[in-house]
Protein backbone atom coordinates (compact mmCIF):
# COMPACT_ATOMS: atom_id res chain seq x y z
CA UNK A 1 0.00 0.00 0.00
CA UNK A 2 1.09 3.57 -0.72
CA UNK A 3 -0.07 7.07 0.01
CA UNK A 4 -0.32 9.54 -2.84
CA UNK A 5 -0.34 13.30 -2.31
CA UNK A 6 -1.55 15.69 -5.01
CA UNK A 7 -1.19 19.47 -4.86
CA UNK A 8 -3.01 21.89 -7.16
CA UNK A 9 -4.27 25.45 -7.37
CA UNK A 10 -7.88 25.86 -6.26
CA UNK A 11 -9.01 26.38 -9.89
CA UNK A 12 -8.06 22.75 -10.63
CA UNK A 13 -9.94 21.25 -7.65
CA UNK A 14 -12.78 19.70 -9.67
CA UNK A 15 -10.36 18.48 -12.35
CA UNK A 16 -8.26 16.68 -9.72
CA UNK A 17 -11.37 14.97 -8.35
CA UNK A 18 -12.12 13.69 -11.87
CA UNK A 19 -8.51 12.51 -12.28
CA UNK A 20 -8.83 10.47 -9.08
CA UNK A 21 -12.10 8.98 -10.31
CA UNK A 22 -10.69 8.01 -13.71
CA UNK A 23 -7.74 6.31 -11.95
CA UNK A 24 -10.32 4.30 -9.97
CA UNK A 25 -9.25 5.88 -6.68
CA UNK A 26 -12.69 6.12 -5.11
CA UNK A 27 -11.75 7.27 -1.61
CA UNK A 28 -9.59 10.32 -0.94
CA UNK A 29 -9.39 13.35 1.30
CA UNK A 30 -8.42 16.93 0.64
CA UNK A 31 -7.57 20.09 2.51
CA UNK A 32 -7.65 23.74 1.53
CA UNK A 33 -4.23 25.30 1.58
CA UNK A 34 -2.54 28.63 0.99
CA UNK A 35 0.78 28.34 -0.81
CA UNK A 36 3.38 31.06 -0.43
CA UNK A 37 6.26 32.02 -2.69
CA UNK A 38 8.83 34.71 -2.07
CA UNK A 39 9.36 36.87 -5.13
CA UNK A 40 13.02 37.28 -6.06
CA UNK A 41 14.55 40.73 -5.53
CA UNK A 42 14.78 41.43 -9.26
CA UNK A 43 11.06 40.74 -9.69
CA UNK A 44 10.19 42.51 -6.44
CA UNK A 45 11.74 45.79 -7.61
CA UNK A 46 9.54 45.82 -10.71
CA UNK A 47 6.42 44.82 -8.76
CA UNK A 48 4.11 47.85 -8.87
CA UNK A 49 2.16 46.59 -5.84
CA UNK A 50 5.36 46.15 -3.81
CA UNK A 51 4.51 42.76 -2.32
CA UNK A 52 7.42 40.43 -1.62
CA UNK A 53 5.28 37.39 -0.79
CA UNK A 54 2.94 35.84 -3.37
CA UNK A 55 -0.06 33.83 -2.08
CA UNK A 56 -1.97 31.19 -4.04
CA UNK A 57 -5.13 29.43 -2.88
CA UNK A 58 -4.59 25.70 -3.30
CA UNK A 59 -5.82 22.22 -2.39
CA UNK A 60 -3.91 19.18 -1.15
CA UNK A 61 -5.39 15.74 -1.83
CA UNK A 62 -4.24 12.45 -0.32
CA UNK A 63 -5.30 8.84 -0.67
CA UNK A 64 -4.16 5.36 0.27
CA UNK A 65 -3.93 3.33 -2.90
CA UNK A 66 -2.25 0.59 -4.92
CA UNK A 67 0.75 1.19 -7.16
CA UNK A 68 -1.37 0.44 -10.25
CA UNK A 69 -3.94 3.11 -9.35
CA UNK A 70 -1.18 5.61 -8.59
CA UNK A 71 0.41 4.88 -11.97
CA UNK A 72 -2.93 5.61 -13.65
CA UNK A 73 -3.31 8.82 -11.66
CA UNK A 74 0.22 9.93 -12.59
CA UNK A 75 -0.56 9.33 -16.27
CA UNK A 76 -3.80 11.31 -15.96
CA UNK A 77 -2.01 14.21 -14.25
CA UNK A 78 0.72 14.27 -16.94
CA UNK A 79 -1.92 14.39 -19.68
CA UNK A 80 -3.84 17.15 -17.87
CA UNK A 81 -0.68 19.24 -17.38
CA UNK A 82 0.25 18.81 -21.06
CA UNK A 83 -3.18 20.10 -22.13
CA UNK A 84 -3.27 23.07 -19.72
CA UNK A 85 -0.48 25.57 -19.83
CA UNK A 86 -0.10 26.90 -16.31
CA UNK A 87 2.63 28.34 -14.14
CA UNK A 88 1.15 26.10 -11.42
CA UNK A 89 0.82 22.56 -12.82
CA UNK A 90 -0.72 19.78 -10.75
CA UNK A 91 2.02 18.07 -8.74
CA UNK A 92 2.02 14.65 -7.09
CA UNK A 93 4.19 12.32 -5.05
CA UNK A 94 3.76 8.89 -3.48
CA UNK A 95 5.33 7.06 -0.55
CA UNK A 96 5.42 3.44 0.51
CA UNK A 97 3.70 2.72 3.81
CA UNK A 98 5.71 0.30 5.92
CA UNK A 99 3.33 0.05 8.87
CA UNK A 100 -0.18 1.16 9.68
CA UNK A 101 -3.19 0.05 11.69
Amino acid sequence: MKIVIVMAIREFEEAVKKLFKSAKIRRFSYLNSTDYQYISEEHFEGNWFGQELHEVEAVVFYAFSSQEEINDLAKNIAEFNAQHESTDPIRWMSFKIDNCN
